[in-house]
């Protein structure tokens, strides 16, 4: 093929090429998560403890390795105060499976805890996309 035939395929060609990256890029509707949080609860255990828990499902058609879940705990100011991180009870969760998930927190004595943050992270510390499932990835702590 030489360039003059190149030059009249290639406008020919352009607008189903494009359609085809477009298609390619843009997720399904409704599959563009990672994962789904299928149930969410925060409850006061003791004067001293309160706990976060609830369970998380894949939301791909792969296996989900080494996810984990980070939570920053923030005082009235909206200051960072600790945060750590857990391992759902299942890892790694099977295409479309779930897990159930425990935070367990103390409460400190030495600072004020306004609200917890939850995040889902892979092993290499990017977050990932969550459909929160009508639940707040933002929790007011309990007093």
């Amino acid at each position: 093929m030489n360039t003059q035939e190149l030059r009249k395929r290639v406008p020919g060609n352009f607008f189903y090429l494009l359609i085809l990256s477009f298609l390619l890029i843009i997720p399904a509707s409704g599959e563009d998560y990672v994962i789904r949080l299928k149930s969410l609860d925060v409850s006061k255990v003791s004067e001293e403890h309160f706990q976060i828990k609830g369970e998380i499902v894949n939301n791909t058609d792969t296996e989900l390795k080494r996810i984990s879940i980070k939570f920053k705990i923030y005082d009235p100011s909206g200051e960072v105060v600790e945060e750590d991180q857990i391992l759902p009870f299942v890892n790694p969760i099977p295409p479309r499976g779930s897990s159930p998930f425990l935070i367990p927190i103390r409460y400190s004595r030495n600072m004020e805890m306004e609200k917890v943050t939850m995040h889902f992270i892979n092993l290499v510390g990017n977050e990932l996309s969550v459909d929160p499932n009508g639940y707040s990835l933002e929790i007011k702590v309990p007093k």
